[in-house]
Parts: C-alpha cells; structure tokens; sequence
C-alpha cells in the first residue's frame, strides 16, 4: 500500500561507508544484497545482462503472482536507496573480472545458473552445480569475489533466493570491514 502513495516511504540507510559493491545479476538474490548493502551504507552497482531488472520475479512468475507495477514498483525504491542499475551489459562482453576488481572493493555474482565458459570470464572456481564458494561466506576463488542463489546451487524457489542473497550480503558487508 505504501508504494501506492505520492511519496513511498524510504527506510534510512546508515552513513556513506567509502565502500563499493558490484552486484551481477539483477534476480532475487541480487536484489536482496543489494537492498541490504546499501542500507548499509556502501554504494551499489547492479548490472544485468537483460533489459530490465528482476530477473526470475520477472520471467519465471505470471501477474497473478506478482503484478509487474508492484515489482517496478519495489525497484524504484531501489533506486531510492542509491542503488544504480546497469542493465544490457554482460559479463565478457562489457565487463571484466579485472575491471570490476579494479573499480569495487567487493564483487557479488548472482548471475543464475552459469557455464564453465562465463565462470572462465570471471576467475572463479566451478563446481559441481555451479559456482564453488565457501558454503559459509559466499566467498569464492577470486579476489573479493562473492556468489550466491543459483549461480552456486539451483534455487527453485524465490524466497530462498532471496535469502541466499541477503546472507551472502551480510558477509560481503561484514568482509569490507575486516570483519572475521
């Protein structure tokens, strides 16, 4: 109902970090870190392959079950946040894995299920069902790199993407800060 006003409510975020996060894949887990990072107070770039943000909210889910309005809706409060959005740039094609390392002090990859060719772009480890990370930090093989929902494990359902992408976020949060 909030969303429905003239002006939604924008929940406070915590003073600028100084710290930059790049978050690939604009889905459920994407969205949910970066709902929590930038309330955190780091700056957020989410860049998406697609035209619009949303990922499987948006593909794998009919209007009935979550009307589009509602989800632009809930992006444009993202956007509120701070949080930027990149949309038609892809991994290999656009962006690097050095690049991004060079610009962002963290790199969260929620980019869906993935092939061994993608994880080749982006320096990372595969593993059995995707991307191999720490099962207990997101953390994978490259430098600052973090992954989460789908792009390490098949996630079938949204919430539980969601979820992936807000623990992940906790520890990318918790790994600018030095944070053990």
């Amino acid at each position: 109902e909030d969303l429905k006003s003239a002006v939604p409510h924008v929940p406070p975020c915590k003073p600028a970090s100084g710290k930059s996060v790049a978050i690939i894949g604009a889905g459920p887990a994407g969205l949910a870190a970066a709902h929590f990072l930038a309330r955190e107070g780091h700056a957020v770039t989410v860049a998406d392959r697609h035209d619009k943000a949303g990922g499987t909210l948006r593909s794998n889910t009919t209007e009935a079950e979550l009307p589009r309005e509602v989800l632009d809706a809930e992006l444009a409060q993202l956007e509120r946040l701070g949080i930027q959005f990149k949309l038609n740039v892809e991994l290999g094609r656009d962006l690097t894995a050095e690049g991004l390392a060079r610009g962002f002090e963290a790199v969260l990859l929620t980019v869906g299920e993935i092939s061994p060719r993608e994880t080749h772009n982006l320096g990372v480890t595969l593993g059995p069902s995707g991307i191999k990370t720490d099962p207990n930090t997101g953390w994978t093989s490259g430098r600052n790199v973090f992954a989460a929902g789908s792009a390490v494990k098949p996630v079938k359902q949204l919430v539980k993407a969601m979820s992936d992408g807000r623990a992940v976020a906790e520890c990318v949060h918790r790994h600018l800060f030095g944070i053990a």
